[in-house]
């Protein structure tokens, strides 16, 4: 047996002697281990998600930024708009089709 496994198997039987529920860290150095305990609280684990989807119009103009420009407003208020009901923006994509420009703006909150 490799030495690392009979190191980890060490570690599991103290584990399992001390009945450690949870563990944040686990510190290896030479032949010696600390780990520090999580501190045993309910924590809710669920997340209420949401997309939300702008679509937006290319147009013939000499300003390539049009779309970036017209469409803040929008996202803002669309911000504002979940971070009242408590969301949190969590990541934004965008994806173009043909003359259209796809944002897609994914918020999240503690269910």
């Amino acid at each position: 047996m490799p030495l690392w496994e009979n190191g980890i198997n060490h570690f599991k039987s103290i584990i399992k002697e001390r009945k450690i529920e949870s563990i944040s860290y686990i510190d290896v150095r030479g032949s010696h281990f600390n780990y520090a305990k999580r501190p045993l609280t309910p924590k809710k684990l669920m997340k209420e998600y949401k997309v939300e989807t702008l679509i937006y119009y290319s147009k013939l103009t000499s300003d390539s930024k049009h779309i970036a420009k017209s469409s803040k407003k929008e996202i803002q208020e669309k911000l504002d708009e979940y971070a009242e009901k408590g969301y949190r923006l969590a990541s934004t994509d965008a994806t173009n089709f043909g003359f259209a420009v796809y944002i897609y703006l994914y918020f999240e909150k503690e269910a």
